[in-house]
Protein backbone atom coordinates (compact mmCIF):
# COMPACT_ATOMS: atom_id res chain seq x y z
CA UNK A 1 0.00 0.00 0.00
CA UNK A 2 2.93 2.32 0.45
CA UNK A 3 4.27 1.76 -2.57
CA UNK A 4 1.03 2.69 -4.39
CA UNK A 5 1.00 5.77 -2.59
CA UNK A 6 4.33 6.70 -3.58
CA UNK A 7 3.51 5.76 -7.10
CA UNK A 8 0.05 7.74 -7.77
CA UNK A 9 1.89 10.66 -5.96
CA UNK A 10 4.64 10.22 -9.20
CA UNK A 11 1.47 10.32 -11.73
CA UNK A 12 1.61 6.50 -12.09
CA UNK A 13 -1.74 4.69 -12.65
CA UNK A 14 -1.94 1.89 -9.70
CA UNK A 15 -4.48 -0.86 -9.05
CA UNK A 16 -4.74 -2.64 -5.68
CA UNK A 17 -6.19 -6.09 -5.55
CA UNK A 18 -6.99 -7.64 -2.06
CA UNK A 19 -7.88 -11.51 -1.75
CA UNK A 20 -10.23 -10.61 1.12
CA UNK A 21 -12.88 -7.58 1.67
CA UNK A 22 -10.24 -5.66 4.30
CA UNK A 23 -6.73 -4.52 3.61
CA UNK A 24 -3.52 -5.53 5.39
CA UNK A 25 -2.74 -9.17 3.77
CA UNK A 26 -2.53 -11.94 6.65
CA UNK A 27 -1.66 -8.91 9.90
CA UNK A 28 -4.33 -7.87 12.01
CA UNK A 29 -5.15 -7.01 15.49
CA UNK A 30 -7.35 -8.47 17.97
CA UNK A 31 -8.50 -6.20 20.66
Amino acid sequence: LSAAKLLTEYGVSVLVLEARDRVGGRTYTIR
